[in-house]
């Protein structure tokens, strides 16, 4: 599946899906595939390979030289910052060779919007379109790759052009920034900082996993700087895994002490994150922030 302006994620590394942004690791994955493909022997199903040139009038974005032509005007709402979206595109140059395209694919493309998980130019536009719209963007450099382009797909300084359609907007339910803790109550643990969100409620009501349970958890992950490096929010689907298993070492601790519905913000030290371990995203020796929200516990040890 071809999604270059895409984030990628990683789901087998410590049981927890990493989404990474667009990064050197990326731009070699992009370049090994065009490589690979390139490669290919067998016949292709055919497509156009030309972008198709509208009579629409383009009309300016902003001052940073963001372009649009209207194709089909939709009637949905207009998506906003945290919002998760979905996308069928295809990705031409200037030159109108396509790059890049997805509308051949089952499921279109998710994301959320403002989070720095596609180029700049498209998280932009997408939030200026009423779901259900088509249009076609023409999107500056400096706004997609940049001087460093990426090698034998994209050239340096290249302004790029897709045709886009909307076709979902939803409340992802991903805070817009790290919670404050005012207010909230501290959970002891002597390995790292925790408190529990929205304590004016009391403690649920709901059971705690024991060691060995299967559970069903939302989280979000932040740096400490604020910047997003995962979430399961962002995927609109729970992460399952079993206590005691292959997780990072403060979910293991911190979910048997949380109740069915609970949630919690923790600052997780290297040693309880993903210790000397460089990832994408993810430098060695990162402090990480984590609201965990323990939905259910599935199955019993």
């Amino acid at each position: 599946m071809k999604n270059w302006f895409a984030i990628l994620f990683l789901g087998a590394f410590l049981g927890i899906g990493i989404w990474i942004q667009i990064t050197m690791q990326e731009r070699d994955r992009l370049q090994a595939r065009h490589e690979t493909e390139n490669k290919k022997t067998m016949p292709q199903p055919s497509r156009p390979t030309k972008t198709v040139e509208s009579n629409a009038e383009w009309i300016v974005a902003d001052t940073d030289g963001i372009r649009y032509q209207i194709l089909r005007e939709g009637k949905g709402l207009v998506p906003s910052r945290g919002d998760r979206v979905a996308i069928r595109y295809t990705g031409y140059l200037e030159t109108g060779e396509e790059f890049d395209s997805n509308v051949s694919q089952k499921l279109p493309f998710q994301f959320i919007l403002g989070h720095g998980q596609v180029i700049a130019g498209m998280d932009r536009l997408v939030r200026m379109m009423p779901v259900g719209s088509i249009w076609k963007v023409d999107i500056p450099s400096d706004l997609a790759y940049g001087k460093a382009g990426i090698e034998g797909i994209i050239p340096s300084d290249a302004r790029l052009r897709y045709e886009v359609e909307l076709t979902q907007a939803e409340p992802s339910g991903i805070p817009h920034k790290i919670p404050d803790t005012s207010g909230m109550t501290e959970l002891k643990f002597k390995e790292f900082s925790c408190w529990l969100m929205e304590p004016s409620t009391g403690r649920a009501k709901g059971k705690s996993p024991k060691f060995g349970d299967t559970v069903s958890v939302h989280f979000v992950g932040w740096h400490p700087d604020g910047r997003i490096f995962d979430s399961s929010l962002g995927r609109g689907i729970p992460f399952h895994f079993r206590v005691g298993g292959k997780v990072i070492p403060g979910f293991n601790l911190l979910v048997p002490e949380l109740r069915e519905t609970e949630k919690a913000l923790c600052v997780f030290p290297p040693d309880q994150g993903y210790g000397n371990t460089s990832l994408p995203g993810i430098p060695s020796g990162s402090t990480l922030i984590f609201q965990v929200e323990l939905l259910e516990i599935l199955k019993s040890s």
